[in-house]
């Protein structure tokens, strides 16, 4: 479980990195006027802040052999792979297809990737895309693709 935890620490401090110089690009502004920037930076110093602090306790001492190389090794990366295509998939799909369907079918694949049970992933899948459809178009007046269907 530690190699696991370090392994999450470093991409998360990656991720961190990558969000903090683009929101310094976007501009942060200043306090009472806020730019663009401003709360990806303030997220991202947070976010890099947590990983430090659980990498701290979680680095190996100099009596534990392991090594970051060693956390790479006997990983499955089928699920990693098929949800990274899955999702470069729904970005071509969702302008095409609109947000109901596409959001649906990559819904479908995630929570499958998730083992649960076929019978339990269709309801999920229609009640999660339903409820951010409500929450994004109906309450934050937010457009979403709508795609050949219309809908």
């Amino acid at each position: 479980m530690v190699k696991r935890d370090i392994l999450s620490c470093f991409v998360m401090l990656f991720f961190s990195i990558l969000v903090l110089i683009a929101s310094l690009r976007l501009g942060i502004g200043p306090y009472k006027s806020p730019g663009p920037g401003f709360i990806p930076f303030w997220s991202s110093l947070l976010l890099a802040l947590c990983a430090c602090l659980l990498l701290s306790g979680r680095l190996p001492k100099k009596e534990d052999p392991a090594r970051l190389a060693d956390l790479w090794r006997g990983r499955n990366w089928g699920h990693t792979i098929i949800a990274v295509a899955v999702l470069i998939a729904y970005c071509v799909a969702l302008p095409k297809l609109g947000y109901l369907p596409a959001t649906f079918g990559l819904m479908l694949v995630l929570f499958t990737l998730g083992k649960m049970k076929f019978w339990v992933v269709i309801p999920c899948s229609l009640l999660a895309v339903l409820l951010t459809y409500g929450l994004f178009d109906y309450f934050l007046r937010i457009p979403l693709p709508r795609g050949i269907l219309g809908f």
